[in-house]
């Protein structure tokens, strides 16, 4: 795994690591994207969102796409400011997607009918934890 200065040097590094590397460094990747986006959520969040829908979309390694729906969902679930969004039909809590929240919903959606339960599972929760249980 590369590791980089900067934090927006690690950042691109982290997401230039969830596609090589043996699982356990893919994973890690995974892991600190999302947490790069609750420490920086504006500048970070629609990159982080778009490779974590490919990595989800594409991965053949089931543990690897359940870790990247979880991953997900923590994004999703972010404010600009990097607080939580509030539950869905809260005041004040209407939000149109972006196109990468979209995309990142879509890849969540149709990871609903995975072949590996637990992908299904860490799909759902993330959903959940977007608070977007009202979408279809």
């Amino acid at each position: 795994m590369v590791r980089a200065s900067r934090p927006g040097e690690q950042f691109q590094s982290v997401l230039a690591n969830i596609s090589c590397g043996d699982v356990f460094d893919r994973r890690s990747a995974i892991e600190q994207i999302a947490l790069s986006c609750r420490s920086n959520p504006g500048s970070r969040c629609p990159q982080a969102l778009s490779a974590l829908s490919k990595q989800l979309t594409d991965e053949a390694h089931r543990a690897l796409a359940a870790c990247a729906a979880s991953a997900l969902g923590g994004v999703l679930a972010l404010n600009a400011d990097g607080r939580r969004r509030p539950a869905a039909g809260a005041a004040g809590s209407a939000h149109e997607p972006t196109d990468e929240e979209d995309a990142a919903l879509s890849a969540l959606v149709r990871a609903l009918q995975h072949g590996y339960d637990g992908v299904r599972v860490a799909a759902a929760c993330a959903l959940g934890k977007a608070c977007l249980r009202h979408k279809p």
